[in-house]
C-alpha cells in the first residue's frame, strides 16, 4: 500500500459526493439489508 493509500476492507464501493444548499438536509442511501445516513462532502459506502 503506498502513502495516501488505505485500506477500508471491502471489495467495492459507491463514493457519493454530496453537496446542497440546505443545512437541515437528511438524505439516505438504502438496500434491502441496510441503510447509510449521507452526510456534506464525500460519502463512502461499502457494498
Amino acid at each position: 500500500m503506498s502513502s495516501g493509500e488505505r485500506s477500508l476492507g471491502m471489495e467495492s464501493a459507491f463514493i457519493v459526493d454530496l453537496e446542497s444548499d440546505d443545512p437541515d438536509m437528511q438524505i439516505v442511501a438504502s438496500d434491502s439489508i441496510k441503510e447509510t445516513k449521507l452526510f456534506q462532502g464525500r460519502n463512502i459506502i461499502p457494498y
